[in-house]
């Protein structure tokens, strides 16, 4: 699999083949892997010097120049230096006679950031207001200070983290290859690039602007497999959207090497993450409303099946297998799984199209309370009941207290006299007796959520106390009590 860096998607051709490295703290990420180091027609020149580089009379001033002089017809260069050193080196960069794009923002503010914020007025405000988990007093801050006259160069050197961006007089702008892949896309002069947080191999999104507009017009997806995206959003969407909400359309799909692209029209709304941070009340609401619609979505997509005893083996006991080893009784556990799976083998089993992604930040509303949800690149149109809800419902709970504990959250809605349960246990009876799914069905998809996401969580680098397998040494401690 072929990894995907922000530093690519920002080129004019959505590709980085040639490189410099200028000092000796060039971070691992967002640099692009798999490339080759070159000192002439660069892509890319990344400039970040170590403390015992700024020591050396008159670096950064070489380095601007030996970046310029390098540089292709319509490359890059990036610039990570202190604060302090941020003026001084735009100077110098124009000095060596290339063009400054807007600074790009790192947030977080580290070298593996999940967003780089163009400082231009449209992106910064999107990504503030919907895109980004910010404290409220923190998000005010932002968004004032870049209002202010000179706010952009405030922000430009007193963010903690933030790149530096040049390229030569008349080089093509910034994410042209955008436009280049047809269909309904549009020029695209600001794009907020955002990462996953499963890291490098999974996709990296731009919410695409156009000259002078508030809002994007797109949001592009580059990854291996971004073309299933849109094979999963045109076959499982539609479904999704005949049941009441609003999904995201294709506009255009291509190729960048051997990287897919997809992107999507915007789904207008504000994350109900956010919403709920800001107002935990809402929580039976927004409960309400997801179960609403996925009980008419699941309904409408149910096929019963005799499943087989392979699939429900794949699906949570090879999971649980897979997660032993960081489980109290790991082996137990699974093997309690294992003979739940036995007993459950030939009954009839309703399997309904599923997200597989059903985070509030996936969830919006716009000024209508009309429901959108996004990213649809784990969907599938067969898969276990009630694990989107049990999802869904949890990660609601978790957003109320600033998913400060999600597992505090899965005990809240589902463990009997938890806080939530009261709201959440009769709407999970409801849906499950829509489907005709059984107690002991019930159970068992429950865990096949958790098992789904703590794998994942552990694929993607998170080591030992992740939030998902939190959930999951629960759910093997509970196993070994009930016996």
């Amino acid at each position: 699999m072929s990894a995907t860096y922000p530093l690519d998607l920002l080129h004019p051709s959505g590709r980085v083949e040639r490189t410099m490295l200028l000092g000796e703290h060039c971070p691992r990420y967002p640099m692009p892997a798999g490339t080759t180091r070159a000192s002439r027609d660069v892509d890319l020149a990344l400039v970040a010097p170590s403390p015992a580089d700024l020591r050396e009379r008159r670096w950064l001033e070489h380095a601007a120049d030996e970046a310029a002089r390098s540089l292709g017809e319509h490359g890059l260069a990036y610039v990570r230096v202190p604060r302090r050193l941020r003026r001084a080196a735009r100077r110098e960069l124009q000095g060596a006679g290339l063009v400054l794009e807007s600074p790009l923002v790192h947030l977080p503010n580290t070298d593996a950031p999940r967003y780089l914020l163009p400082l231009r007025t449209e992106p910064w405000r999107h990504a503030l207001g919907r895109l980004i988990a910010a404290r409220p007093l923190s998000r005010r801050v932002l968004l004032t200070t870049q209002a202010l006259p000179f706010g952009n160069t405030i922000l430009a050197y007193a963010m903690p983290a933030v790149g530096i961006v040049a390229r030569r007089p008349g080089a093509d702008p910034l994410t042209a290859w955008v436009a280049l892949l047809g269909g309904e896309t549009r020029e695209t002069t600001d794009a907020v690039v955002a990462t996953s947080w499963r890291g490098p191999e999974a996709s990296v999104v731009l919410h695409c602007f156009a000259p002078g507009e508030a809002d994007p017009w797109g949001v592009a997806k580059v990854a291996e497999g971004s073309s299933s995206e849109a094979e999963r959003l045109d076959r499982v969407g539609v479904t999704a959207r005949t049941a009441g909400v609003r999904v995201p359309r294709r506009l255009a799909n291509g190729r960048l090497d051997r990287r897919s692209v997809v992107v999507e029209s915007v789904v207008p709304g504000h994350p109900v993450a956010d919403m709920l941070m800001r107002s935990p009340t809402s929580f039976v609401e927004v409960v309400t409303a997801i179960a609403a619609w996925l009980e008419r979505w699941n309904v409408t997509t149910a096929a019963t099946e005799s499943v087989p005893r392979s699939r429900l083996d794949d699906e949570v006991v090879a999971r649980a297998g897979d997660l032993a080893s960081l489980l109290p009784g790991g082996t137990s556990y699974r093997s309690w799984l294992a003979g739940h799976c036995r007993a459950l083998e030939g009954r009839d089993l309703p399997l309904v199209a599923v997200h597989n992604d059903l985070t509030m930040w996936n969830v919006v509303l716009d000024e209508r309370g009309s429901m959108g949800v996004l990213d649809w690149g784990e969907a599938e149109e067969r898969g276990l009941p009630l694990t989107d809800f049990f999802y869904a419902i949890a990660d609601a709970a978790a957003a109320c207290e600033g998913y400060e504990d999600r597992l505090d959250a899965v005990r809240s809605c589902f463990l009997p006299g938890g806080a939530r349960a009261a709201v959440v246990m009769p709407v999970q009876d409801r849906v499950a007796a829509a489907l005709g799914v059984a107690p002991p069905v019930v159970e068992l998809c429950f865990h096949a959520c958790w098992l789904r996401h703590a794998q994942n969580e552990q694929r993607a680098g998170v080591r030992g106390d992740g939030s998902f397998l939190d959930i999951v040494r629960w759910l093997a401690r509970h196993a070994a009590s009930a016996g």
